[in-house]
């Protein structure tokens, strides 16, 4: 507490009038297999624009 008798404000402490929401452990545990299976699939399907430039660099310039 300080010294006029209020609790310190940190910017993890909600305002008045914010809905705090609690979010079950599977519904976490479901949106990090989400983000994991995301990233392996951009991983080994990259996007077209992606592609086409690792394409571009991999392709053996003729002279």
């Amino acid at each position: 507490m300080s010294s006029n008798g209020e609790l310190p404000q940190s910017g993890l402490e909600p305002h008045m009038g914010e809905v705090v929401r609690f979010v079950p452990k599977s519904e976490l545990e479901r949106a990090r297999l989400i983000r994991e299976a995301r990233a392996i699939y951009d991983a080994i399907f990259p996007a077209a624009d992606e592609a086409s430039s690792q394409q571009d660099d991999e392709t053996p310039q003729r002279r």
